[in-house]
């Protein structure tokens, strides 16, 4: 009888470690997080392949032959946006992590980790990659090792009293493995939800930015590694990538702020060109009572300048439409740190990108 697969039926689960490289999954027992997410987005495999369609000499205009030259692997997640989800794609994302414990005799299980990118000068091209498990079914074929899945972009965005979330694209070799996953974990992982109402957000001077938290409306932010896909091919590779090099790494952030009848900041800051700090911090609950340790997702641009600063409406107030764009964020113009993009979480996750 036939019986028909429920989208709500779908799991997934993910690693916080890397694969030793690029051909080499992460084992099994060590793809143990797991998530709930926003949409319905499955697993996309495709390829490219030769025919002779377009040939002549055939006597007709169809194909006789074909063959597969690639694969692709694409995978798309939202989730609401917890300290677990924003290590992830953190780590992925970026690709260099220092991590510490805070309180290791009061608070043994409270981590935290600062994010940054990675140098390719020292570090190399290859971007760290993970394993993914989909499954779409009971059925062995239907669970998927999706393989070397790298972390394209990833957009964290909030706005009013709301739960935060964070927006991730992965790509693959456009290998899969399928069959049974004893280890598959049978429920979700604890999580820490992170939301507007517990967040500060400051603008201003670089080492002192005013907060700003009352005014904020939204906010978006986006990390992009432009991975090189193209050359993640190779002569001997077969159909499948064997690397994924990182390109030219963006940060654009967007956010709309009340503006205040009897303060000019924004547009001050826009008409001096300022180079400015802003900060965005996420507060979630206590790692343990008693404990001050928090989840936590912490995000630093110690030096940018505002594209633009728009004067628009919203209902029957007044708002600042402000864009902080690629070419605006700096390394190098005085900041602390000396980075143009940081992002600290805390959980308690031990380490991420570990083999």
């Amino acid at each position: 009888m036939f019986d028909p697969q429920r989208i709500m039926d779908v799991k997934w689960a993910f690693s916080a470690k890397k694969q030793a490289d690029y051909a080499t999954l992460v084992p099994d027992d060590s793809i143990t997080l797991a998530v709930p997410v926003i949409g319905t987005e499955i697993f996309e495999l495709s390829r490219v392949q030769y025919t002779d369609e377009m040939r002549y000499g055939k006597g007709h205009e169809f194909a006789t032959t074909q063959r597969e030259l690639t694969r692709d692997s694409k995978y798309a997640r939202t989730m609401d946006l917890s300290s677990l989800a924003a290590g992830w794609v953190c780590a992925f994302g970026m690709g260099k992590v220092v991590t510490t414990q805070p309180n290791p005799g009061g608070n043994p299980t409270a981590y935290k980790h600062v994010f940054t990118f990675f140098d390719p000068a020292t570090a190399g091209k290859q971007v760290p990659v993970t394993t993914i498990v989909e499954k779409v079914s009971s059925a062995a074929n239907f669970l998927r090792r999706l393989e070397s899945m790298a972390i394209s972009d990833f957009t964290i965005s909030g706005k009013n009293r709301e739960v935060c979330q964070v927006a991730v694209n992965l790509m693959g070799s456009g290998k899969v493995t399928t069959g049974a996953d004893a280890s598959f974990p049978a429920s979700l992982s604890a999580v820490s939800l992170l939301d507007m109402g517990v967040m500060t957000f400051k603008l201003g001077t670089q080492g002192a930015p005013t907060d700003l938290s009352v005014r904020l409306l939204d906010f978006t932010l986006k990390v992009t590694q432009n991975l090189d896909a193209a050359n993640g091919y190779a002569p001997g590779s077969g159909i499948y990538r064997d690397r994924m090099w990182v390109g030219n790494r963006e940060v654009a952030l967007d956010a709309t702020v009340w503006m205040d009848s009897a303060n000019s900041d924004m547009l001050d800051h826009w008409n001096s060109n300022d180079i400015l700090e802003i900060q965005l911090n996420l507060d979630g609950d206590l790692i343990l009572a008693g404990q001050p340790e928090k989840h936590s997702c912490d995000i630093i641009l110690p030096a940018a300048k505002m594209t633009a600063n728009q004067i628009g409406v919203s209902g029957d107030k007044l708002i600042y439409k402000i864009s902080v764009a690629k070419g605006d964020v700096y390394k190098g113009a005085g900041g602390t740190p000396d980075e143009p993009l940081q992002i600290t979480v805390q959980n308690t996750i031990a380490a991420w990108l570990g083999t």
